[in-house]
């Protein structure tokens, strides 16, 4: 792979990224010079960013380093909650908060989706909240869904196996088929 450092001052990092065909290194301003970022100081406040503009710097900077199919989960939970913050006049990244976060996971509940699919979507959009915070620092503070509780996952039914005198049946009757042939 390429080799490239990131870091500032002293302080030096290797951060492996994906890039298309295979793997390589990139220095942290070119980075930030992509996302409209610069002396690692996001040029916008907080309160200044638009959902729908994270949305697209958000999918930028996870395509360089996440899979591809990561990449449509991430996008997609994000476009479903950005959707869902829209019909709620909530359009700026700084002002979710965890009261939001909690409203979007009781309605998943009312409109029946299920518990893993819930706890998904939460770890998709802490996901999401950690990134911007801490690899974009377009955002400040804690992320809105820490404090938010994952449900918990329903417990099946377990299994049923079958008796002996069903073993014997099925098999009686594969026997049979397979005569057939």
């Amino acid at each position: 792979p390429l080799l490239g450092l990131w870091g500032s001052g002293c302080q030096v990092r290797r951060v492996r990224e994906r890039v298309r065909p295979g793997w390589a290194y990139r220095r942290r301003s070119d980075r930030f010079r992509e996302l409209g970022v610069h002396d690692q100081q996001p040029v916008e406040r907080r309160e200044d960013i638009a959902l729908c503009d994270f949305a697209a710097a958000y999918t930028k900077e996870i395509q360089l380093s996440k899979r591809p199919h990561t990449v449509k989960t991430l996008s997609h939970e994000w476009d479903h909650f950005g959707a869902w913050c829209k019909a709620k006049h909530i359009q700026r990244l700084g002002h979710v908060t965890s009261r939001h976060i909690a409203d979007y996971k009781r309605e998943l509940l009312a409109e029946g989706y299920a518990e893993s699919s819930i706890r998904s979507t939460l770890t998709a959009l802490s996901s999401t909240f950690r990134t911007a915070i801490k690899d974009m620092h377009v955002l400040e503070g804690e992320n809105p869904v820490k404090g938010v509780g994952l449900p918990k996952p329903r417990r099946g039914k377990s299994p049923r196996y079958l008796e002996q005198n069903e073993i014997d049946a099925l098999l009686a009757a594969a026997e049979a088929h397979s005569a057939d042939l």
